[in-house]
């Protein structure tokens, strides 16, 4: 029960080779002292999202078991979980407790509601699947069943113009939004969509590997930065150049993952 407990390294170290002995070791986490008290709760909240995020996936993939040696009756195919090929885009905002500081909760969500609007436009134009948005991060996905196998394609896509519009909306905001800047991390493979909740809230969903991968892959990118698993990489095809990174472990995962920051996004 305790495997993927997150682990933060606090420490008064500060430089980089630091902080990567520090998450190569299995941390979770990095915190320069002094700190911030705001800032380590953040953070905290943050990787308790993502535990409880890999408890789904456990549950859901006991789900997926005990669905192989049953019979579904017939009716809305949405009703039973399928597995399908996806690529998962997780996004975050990068300095939002320093903007929290500095500025008011209404201007804060007006940027931010702002913001989301458009994300969600991207998404359907690019033919998939908002799944949730918690405060300053996202996740949304794209399936093999919408794209015509362009998932990655899509994906990135929306990737590099989600950071446009944030660029765009920072420029045209009435209060200082500099500090604030978004990354983003892509997987792609095997995961379970469907209808996923209590009878009278279900909403479709993606649960697996992609989703946790992707959000590992966002919570290690620097801010400005697209990072891209392997299989992501491949599901491009000629539509991206990216510069490898190496070979990292990401914190809770069971295999290691080949990681490439993108480049540029070809048309």
């Amino acid at each position: 029960r305790t495997q993927f407990s997150p682990v933060v390294m606090v420490t008064a170290l500060e430089a980089d080779e630091d902080r990567r002995a520090a998450i190569d070791a299995g941390a979770d986490d990095f915190v320069t002292k002094p700190f911030n008290s705001l800032v380590m709760l953040n953070r905290v909240q943050s990787l308790l999202r993502i535990k409880k995020l890999h408890d789904e996936i456990a549950a859901c993939d006991r789900l997926q078991q005990q669905a192989q040696h049953s019979h579904p009756d017939d009716g809305n195919p949405q009703d039973s979980a399928t597995v399908r090929q996806v690529t998962v885009l997780s996004g975050g905002i990068h300095g939002w407790t320093t903007v929290m500081a500095q500025h008011s909760a209404n201007e804060l969500l007006y940027g931010l509601s702002h913001l989301y609007s458009e994300l969600e436009a991207l998404i359907a134009a690019h033919h998939g699947i908002l799944d949730t948005i918690n405060g300053h991060e996202v996740v949304a996905f794209w399936d093999e069943q919408s794209t015509s196998g362009q998932n990655t394609v899509h994906a990135l896509d929306v990737a590099v113009a989600t950071q446009q519009v944030f660029h765009t909306l920072k420029d045209q905001a009435t209060v200082n939004l500099t500090a604030l800047d978004l990354s983003a991390g892509l997987h792609s493979g095997k995961a379970i969509t469907g209808n996923v909740g209590p009878a009278h809230g279900l909403r479709y969903t993606v649960i697996g590997d992609p989703v946790y991968v992707a959000c590992r892959l966002q919570q290690a990118a620097r801010p400005g930065q697209i990072l891209v698993s392997e299989a992501a990489l491949q599901g491009a095809g000629t539509h991206l150049q990216a510069q490898r990174l190496g070979t990292h472990r990401l914190p809770g995962y069971h295999q290691p993952v080949t990681v490439y920051e993108v480049q540029t996004v070809l048309d």
